[in-house]
């Protein structure tokens, strides 16, 4: 008898343990089912958020992006209008002694012009239409004389284009005055295919006037187009350089390639005098060359290597005399001599020097890369002042050096 009751109370015991186990496997399998659940529901939640961010980011940009500029073309409404390229905060800066300009967006568009339209381009069916976004603010004490208008943007393949004088896209009809501001539009009308093909540009902007005497120096900065997002921006020869802004020489002016700086020194004080004339070493620049396509037979080579200088010169007596900052060499490691480009200078280098006055500009040298590597020194060597009937050399040769690292 005592053993049935023992075999009834381990059956009992079985069963209840195996209830047990059961419970507790459904109540994990439940507990799982959840957390599947929960997971999938927050990756669905996950997916379904993620393309509303995404669509309203694209929406955002495709606004900023399509959207054409509210230019003299766009108040025209001279066709139907599809925008290119569009590039904002561009931010390129440039000093005329107190009046500051900032180039701050880019937009290239094609405009399907209407019939009425089309007699006043050409009976073209189409134009491109490159407008750049600008501010001018006179900074100075005085009054300045600056009339957009003149502008000149250089393609890729050296071809190039004046400001567009049907659609005016900045007026300013008066000489600003001191703290006066003004915004508006330089609008460059080209073809269709220059919109489409050109990669990049370069936009030069004349020097402004004060009393009838200008004021700073012209400004030269390469502009991005069709989708190329990257700028770099440039110094003229009167201002102060940071060592990421590019030398605005020839090479620059002229859009003959793209220049990745190597090596910039600015602020120089690096001075000498030849008879009244005294030259100042200002600024120095290295960097790499890669030349567009379209100058390639120009050039020896595809890559080089270019030194610009940044030079200065002002005649300290009472007599006008005639001087060629050109009329130089670059010595390295005291062996070898290389001569200016002349074409790719300024030439504002070579001129006639009033008493008190000076000339300045950039020097530019090619290189081959491979001899680049082996420079140590530089000495910039320059031949004296002339008479200004070139018959009498009024200095000596002299030698500047000029300080340089690799």
């Amino acid at each position: 008898m005592k053993k049935l009751y023992s075999l009834i109370l381990i059956a009992c015991l079985c069963v209840l343990a195996a209830c047990g186990q059961e419970t507790s496997k459904e109540e994990s399998k439940a507990d799982e089912s959840n957390k599947k659940v929960e997971a999938e529901t927050t990756k669905e939640k996950a997916e379904k958020e993620e393309p509303q961010e995404e669509k309203a980011q694209s929406e955002e940009k495709k606004a900023s992006s399509d959207e054409p500029f509210n230019d003299k073309v766009q108040q025209e409404d001279i066709g139907e209008r599809s925008v290119v390229f569009t590039k904002e905060n561009l931010d390129l800066k440039h000093s005329f002694d107190g009046l500051n300009l900032n180039v701050e967006a880019i937009q290239t568009s094609i405009v399907k012009l209407d019939e009425e339209r089309k007699e006043f381009h050409e009976n073209q069916d189409e134009i491109g239409v490159i407008s750049i976004k600008t501010s001018v603010e006179n900074t100075s004490d005085k009054e300045i004389q600056y009339y957009p208008g003149s502008e000149k943007f250089m393609g890729e393949d050296g071809l190039g284009v004046i400001a567009s004088m049907k659609y005016p896209g900045f007026i300013i009809s008066e000489a600003m005055k001191p703290g006066e501001k003004a915004e508006g539009y330089y609008i460059f009308v080209v073809t269709k295919e220059a919109v489409e093909d050109w990669k990049s540009g370069t936009l030069t902007v004349p020097t402004p006037f004060s009393n009838n005497e200008p004021v700073g120096k012209e400004f030269v900065t390469p502009i991005p187009l069709n989708g190329e997002s990257d700028s770099q921006s440039t110094s003229s020869s009167n201002e102060k350089t940071s060592s990421d802004q590019v030398f605005a020489d020839g090479i620059i002016e002229d859009n003959l390639g793209k220049k990745e700086v190597l090596y910039t020194k600015t602020g120089l004080d690096t001075k000498q005098k030849t008879g009244d004339v005294e030259v100042t070493v200002k600024g120095i620049q290295t960097a790499k060359l890669t030349v567009n396509d379209v100058y390639k037979e120009n050039f020896e080579q595809d890559n080089l290597n270019v030194v610009t200088l940044d030079l200065e010169a002002t005649n300290t007596g009472k007599e006008s005399v005639q001087f060629d900052l050109r009329s130089a060499s670059l010595d390295v490691n005291g062996s070898t001599a290389y001569l200016p480009e002349s074409q790719l200078s300024d030439t504002s280098l070579s001129d006639e020097v009033k008493p008190n006055e000076k000339i300045n500009g950039y020097l530019v040298f090619l290189v081959d890369p491979h001899d680049y590597k082996n420079f140590k020194e530089m000495k910039y060597t320059v031949r004296g002042p002339q008479s200004l009937d070139f018959k009498e050399r009024l200095g000596d040769k002299i030698s500047l050096d000029i300080p340089f690292e690799q």
